[in-house]
């Protein structure tokens, strides 16, 4: 017998929910989704969605907040009368088959439980809106009573605030709801095991693993926390998530799509050399966001010679630095929903096969976040190439072993959930960065030449001649020890650690001394 198509319907608007968080549902149903579906999202901004998504325009209905989503009852809707339609809420995980959505086929209207303690004690809302599966038309009441008179509806219903309520209208307007087998759908908060406490100044949130319990297949995140912010560690009291490293990822067997992150100040010429490499590339599924950190240079006209519509030119209202600049693309790439990231420096070149080069490697190690690759250009004395490819590790290989010199790095864009470059530094300064994503993923090495740097004067990479290059701030003079404290505190018995952190210890007053005869 064949099984029936669904469509699988999502809403996203505003600024809250990434174009990650659709791409990334639109790969959970895939895999574990076994009868035909069409993945549908009504969005105010289409910008970034796979291109195996349908999106819709979020209409002007007059109806605001999260009461939009009831429009999934109205006649007709998306021209679908008659079909069914699975609405699944961005903040979810699905972990396990889907099958349950096709159960019960008699029923027009299925929902998963409320689990909240008003609703056990049957004074709250019976159903929630995470996950629900309705035939088109079969409940147009609830929508048309709705835009009757939505500023009655809201004044009697609305929730902790005027923007969400459409549940506790639900629960009006359906005198009796039927459910998905129970334990289909649970709650984070609620049946994962997954909140600590804080008590004497002990946080347990540090202490163990959140669960999801035998049997479900959906994980619904309410509220804080969301998926990201427990993927690799704890979120305050509430404790990490490994299942949803596993499981809140795209597919890198569908189409890739890469985000470049190049910082520029005063030099808009090297700047022509670095987009024209983008422009080069013969893989062409790439956006680079172009942070100009208030340049004094004009750039308006570079800005008018390179109109593709991959790039993208944000400028700065004050000079911050490198790691500040970096810091706005990664946010514009988390909102936009790309799968890999890399930084390019305005004054270094690609390789024209960098991107497609990189795919292969990138599907071969499905379990690995970061992929790191040559320099082909002007090398220091100290560079040493990757002649195999292999797994590394940042500490072992690069802080403290013999791999050395500038590479090309791409990373999972869900690796930056909660960690940014520190933007207390106006130079890179990314040691804290690069051993906090190192404890989140293996790093694969491979023997691509990739990137072409140039160490020029007044560059990015190289700096000014004849410009003291010491520690600039008290800052710096601390960082340069911190580093190792930094290792020890991950791995206490890392004992090279401990030997250079009381290195850069002993050569700390003269430090000092330099940098008060620089100011």
């Amino acid at each position: 017998m064949s099984l029936p198509k669904l469509n699988i319907i999502c809403y996203r608007w505003g600024t809250k929910y990434g174009v990650n968080y659709v791409n990334t549902l639109y790969a959970m149903v895939k895999r574990h989704l076994s009868c035909p579906f069409v993945f549908h999202c009504i969005t105010d901004d289409p910008a970034g969605l796979k291109p195996e998504i349908v999106a819709h325009e979020l209409p002007n209905s007059g109806i605001t907040g999260i009461w939009q989503k009831l429009m999934t009852f109205q006649q007709n809707f998306l021209g679908l009368e008659g079909e069914w339609v699975v609405s699944l809420d961005l903040d979810i995980v699905i972990v396990d088959k889907l099958d349950f959505l096709l159960e019960q086929p008699e029923q027009d209207f299925l929902i998963a439980r409320n689990w909240s303690k008003d609703a056990r004690a049957g004074t709250g809302a019976r159903a929630s809106g995470s996950v629900y599966r309705l035939k088109v038309g079969s409940h147009a009441f609830i929508w048309d009573s709705l835009i009757k008179d939505f500023h009655a509806a809201v004044d009697q219903y609305h929730g902790k605030n005027r923007d969400v309520g459409e549940q506790n209208w639900l629960n009006a307007h359906i005198k009796t709801f039927h459910y998905f087998s129970d334990g289909k759908v649970v709650s984070f908060k609620r049946h994962c095991r997954a909140k600590g406490h804080r008590f004497l100044g002990i946080n347990t949130g540090c202490i163990g693993k959140a669960v999801v319990p035998a049997g479900t297949s959906v994980v619904s995140f309410h509220g804080d926390p969301l998926p990201p912010d427990v993927m690799y560690s704890n979120y305050g009291v509430w404790r990490h998530a490994p299942f949803v490293k596993k499981n809140w990822q795209t597919s890198r067997q569908d189409h890739l799509r890469f985000g470049i992150v190049i910082p520029t100040y005063n030099r808009p010429d090297d700047l022509r050399e670095a987009l024209d490499s983008l422009l080069a590339q013969t893989y062409p599924d790439w956006i680079a966001t172009i942070v100009n950190d208030a340049s004094t240079v004009d750039y308006s006209d570079l800005e008018k010679d390179y109109t593709d519509e991959r790039f993208v030119f944000i400028k700065k209202d004050h000079n911050g630095g490198i790691n500040a600049a970096r810091n706005i693309g990664i946010d514009y790439f988390w909102q936009l929903g790309v799968d890999f990231v890399s930084f390019l420096d305005d004054d270094d070149i690609f390789a024209p096969d960098f991107i497609e080069k990189s795919i292969p490697v990138i599907r071969q190690y499905p379990d690995c976040g970061w992929f790191m690759s040559n320099n082909y250009g002007e090398r220091k004395s100290s560079q040493r190439d990757i002649d195999s490819i292999r797994i590394v590790d940042w500490i072992d290989d690069y802080i403290y072993g013999k791999m050395r010199g500038d590479k090309a790095h791409l990373f999972a864009l869900s690796l930056f959930a909660g960690i940014r470059l520190d933007d207390r530094f106006r130079a890179s300064n990314r040691w804290r960065f690069f051993i906090d994503l190192n404890a989140r993923t293996s790093i694969i090495a491979y023997p691509n030449a990739s990137i072409r740097k140039r160490y020029q004067e007044g560059g990015i990479t190289k700096g000014a001649k004849g410009v003291y290059k010491g520690p600039k701030s008290l800052l710096e003079v601390r960082s340069r020890y911190e580093k190792h404290a930094y290792v020890l505190k991950q791995r206490p018995l890392k004992l090279v650690a401990l030997k250079y952190l009381l290195l850069e210890l002993f050569k700390t007053p003269k430090r000092l001394l330099l940098l008060s005869r620089c100011r």
